[in-house]
């Protein structure tokens, strides 16, 4: 097997999960409407409550970054759920394509729909509150953190996925939403009690939107923290898809969620 051929494999569920996208609207407003709506109502609700571009801006740049993990986690868990709703997961992984093939696709999948979305709250973000990025390197690297933690969230949740079947999906759409309030997206982790201010210190995803309220003086965080953890967690949830992936083919669960 060549690298040429196993990208090959992956490009081919990246090419599929962007055809079906484009191909039905409701699927396209999970990256374009969906977003957009949240990001003007919490947007338009910290301007409602502190005029303070700062804060603005620290909104609009937390909602940025969660997008990231949620578009990228999603990417990867949608590609799983569109063969198990048609029936044809068993016949993917008989097929060459491997695992981890798979999981790059729905990468793939996920960084695009990430560039998609992060055009959009720029756009917006500019032309309704003229907010920009203070610290655009700062930035970037925060991005960049989030969208490795939403790699391995996805992992984790189609690791879940096996054995729960039908219900995977709103395992899918729950753990981000729980995180969020660990991460301290949209206020300082210090106002947490302490049990949830100790849980998130072990979440890159709160380090990260501290590097985000960093740039624009909310906050300062703690890199060695950051990369330590990301690493971490991106190890464990391959490790853990790994395990779930090969304990559904000895039992046969893999034929069973098919």
């Amino acid at each position: 097997m060549t690298m040429n051929e196993s990208l090959e494999r992956a490009y081919s569920q990246f090419y599929k999960n962007t055809h079906m996208m484009f191909n039905s609207f409701f699927r396209l407003m999970d990256t374009t409407i969906w977003p957009m709506t949240l990001l003007l109502a919490f947007a338009f609700l910290a301007q409602s409550l502190n005029n303070d571009p700062a804060i603005i801006t620290m909104v609009i740049l937390g909602m940025m970054g969660w997008q990231i993990v949620q578009q990228t986690q999603m990417g990867i868990a949608v590609g799983y759920m569109d063969e198990f709703w048609s029936n044809s997961l068993t016949h993917l992984f008989v097929t060459p394509i491997r695992l981890g093939e798979f999981i790059l696709g729905g990468i793939m999948t996920g960084l695009f729909k990430c560039a998609i979305v992060t055009i959009l709250f720029f756009i917006t973000a500019q032309f309704f509150f003229s907010a920009s990025v203070p610290d655009l390197s700062g930035f970037i690297i925060a991005l960049f953190f989030l969208f490795i933690f939403g790699i391995s969230l996805g992992m984790i949740n189609m690791a879940l996925m096996f054995p729960l079947r039908e219900n995977a999906i709103f395992v899918v759409w729950t753990i981000p939403d729980v995180l969020v309030v660990f991460s301290g997206i949209y206020y300082p982790l210090e106002i947490l009690p302490q049990p949830l201010y100790t849980l998130a210190q072990f979440l890159p995803s709160s380090h990260a939107f501290n590097l985000i309220k960093e740039t624009t003086g909310f906050a300062k965080a703690d890199m060695t923290a950051l990369i330590v953890l990301s690493a971490v967690w991106l190890i464990g949830a391959w490790l853990l898809l790994i395990f779930s992936f090969r304990f559904a083919k000895k039992t046969g669960k893999l034929v069973r969620v098919a």
